[in-house]
């Protein structure tokens, strides 16, 4: 898909942002999940760049912080982070137009 309608270098930033992550998750604070997805979203803002940068970025810095909101931390807290957050989403990697495949 990213070759056909963005710049095809999707897998080289996913593969420079695993090794990011790899090396920096001895620094994130584990014991907590919700700081560790913020830390992770910071991670992946910085290292993805282009558009994927901040999608993932917002991604999970959006779980972390819904998660400390409601004071848990499972996938109805995951779940509820992303809804209704695809128009932020959108500005963050200024998409102008979203195809959604089926």
């Amino acid at each position: 898909m990213d070759r056909i309608v963005g710049d095809g270098d999707l897998g080289t930033s996913m593969k420079r942002a695993a090794a990011a992550v790899k090396d920096a998750v001895a620094t994130y604070p584990l014991d907590d999940i919700a700081e560790t997805s913020r830390a992770l979203g910071h991670t992946l803002r910085h290292e993805l760049g282009g558009s994927s940068g901040p999608l993932y970025g917002v991604l999970f810095l959006r779980a972390g912080n819904v998660m400390d909101n409601s004071g848990r931390a499972g996938t109805a807290e995951v779940d509820r982070s992303t809804r209704g957050r695809l128009p932020r989403y959108q500005r963050a990697g200024r998409a102008r137009n979203l195809a959604i495949v089926q």
